[in-house]
């Protein structure tokens, strides 16, 4: 058994032993803000497996959703940064496609999970999400925050940018709970 590790679209340029039909498995994690043509990706993924082989994509869906209301939490400032991915040509809730794409594909034997991921903390969580929780309550800021800076410079106003932090940073110590939705999908091809 090997691990190659790299840039999947680019593999087989690189690898003159890895050409189409080569992998018994591919595994992808955390490409939302990688990606800008799904399709293209899935559909190379398609052409490195052996038949019979299997992908495994796990992504997020990363609208802001409340825990109180279970629907999106409307922040301004999360609308802000989806639009200039958009523009990036990055889907932010590509997750919730996955199984679709996978599906449009070609792949048989789909099958996908959904999970609610605790972004911050709320009452009457249990003890292992609260946990969960709490993690990402102080790192979604710092990575969102990153995020913000370089998707909005040149483009808001940087009084404007101060703005949105400091209400990013607002919103996730207000307890009012948040979780973004997270996919797990799985498809085989064909022998």
């Amino acid at each position: 058994m090997s691990f190659i590790e790299g840039d999947i679209m680019d593999l087989a340029n690189k690898h003159e032993e890895l050409g189409k039909q080569s992998f018994d498995y591919v595994f992808s994690r955390y490409l939302v803000y990688a990606l800008t043509c799904w399709p293209e990706y899935i559909k190379k993924t398609w052409d490195l497996l052996k038949p019979g082989a299997w992908v495994e994509i796990q992504d997020g869906m990363l609208t802001t959703m409340s825990a109180q209301t279970k629907n999106a939490a409307n922040l301004e400032w999360e609308a802000k940064l989806h639009q200039a991915d958009r523009g990036l040509g990055l889907d932010p809730d590509i997750g919730g496609e996955l199984e679709r794409l996978v599906q449009a594909a070609g792949f048989v034997n789909v099958r996908a999970w959904e999970y609610d991921v605790p972004i911050s903390t709320w009452e009457g969580m249990d003890e292992g999400l609260r946990e969960v929780g709490e993690f990402y309550q102080k790192a979604m800021p710092v990575l969102l925050g990153s995020l913000m800076r370089t998707r909005l410079e040149g483009r808001v106003e940087g009084v404007k940018i101060e703005k949105y932090l400091e209400e990013m940073r607002r919103d996730f110590e207000g307890g009012e709970g948040f979780y973004v939705r997270f996919f797990v999908v799985i498809g085989q091809k064909a022998e």
